[in-house]
């Protein structure tokens, strides 16, 4: 996957490839659904990354409401932070 003279970085991977890894080497439960309550853990944090992923690349074809960019753009930017 990686020559020996590159340099391995999160950012080349796939975010569903990490979500993956993380699911089944690690302890942490990711859901695919937006988390009721948004908060600050670990898991809260990726489960909401994983459903805007989801949520952007299934259901938005190419528009998206001012409305429903701007509930998704400030969620994702609280779990980011």
């Amino acid at each position: 996957m990686f020559s020996g003279n590159s340099q391995v970085k999160s950012v080349s991977f796939d975010l569903t490839l990490q979500i993956v890894l993380i699911r089944y080497l690690t302890n942490t439960n990711i859901i695919d659904v937006l988390p009721a309550v948004p908060e600050s853990s670990t898991e809260s944090s990726l489960s909401s990354l994983v459903y805007y992923y989801n949520y952007i690349t299934n259901t938005v074809k190419t528009t998206m409401s001012d409305r429903d960019y701007e509930k998704a753009w400030i969620n994702v930017t609280k779990v980011c932070v």
